[in-house]
């Protein structure tokens, strides 16, 4: 993609028992990469990615997608200052389990995205513009 901003896309792996992981990086990566990287989200050895944008530290400025199997918690930053993450106010504060492995992430509900199709809208939104997808919620 030509006009892609993503300097690197980190795919996090983890083994069989979900104990130890190793973090696989791909420079420049392509769209299909990247939404390939975000519909192998499995929750448990696939638990997460990140997109980070270029700058003089990469820890600055990224979107990550954590989840898998029909629940996804979107967060990021643009200057490692204020960190952002999707936001639905329709639904509950329950908490719903993203990551499982490892020490997991349980966000609640109302930060958790059931739509794969939508989480690709905002993670290409992001790989295109540099910016957090303004067509849906987020918070600080």
């Amino acid at each position: 993609m030509d006009n892609s901003r993503i300097r690197v896309l980190d795919i996090t792996v983890y083994d069989e028992q979900g104990r130890h992981w190793e973090s696989q990086e791909i420079s420049e990566p392509s769209w299909e990469d990247i939404e390939n990287s975000i519909r192998q989200l499995d929750r448990f050895r696939r638990p997460f990615i990140f997109l980070k944008l270029p700058g003089e530290d990469s820890e600055d400025a990224w979107l990550s997608v954590v989840g898998g199997d029909g629940a996804y918690s979107l967060n990021g930053t643009l200057d490692d200052n204020a960190f952002w993450s999707y936001y639905d106010d329709t639904r509950s504060t329950h908490e719903i389990p993203v990551w499982t492995s490892d020490q997991g992430f349980y966000p609640e509900e109302k930060h958790v995205c059931y739509e794969i199709e939508k989480v690709l809208k905002i993670a290409r939104y992001f790989v295109e513009h540099g910016e957090f997808d303004p067509s849906v919620g987020w918070s600080k």
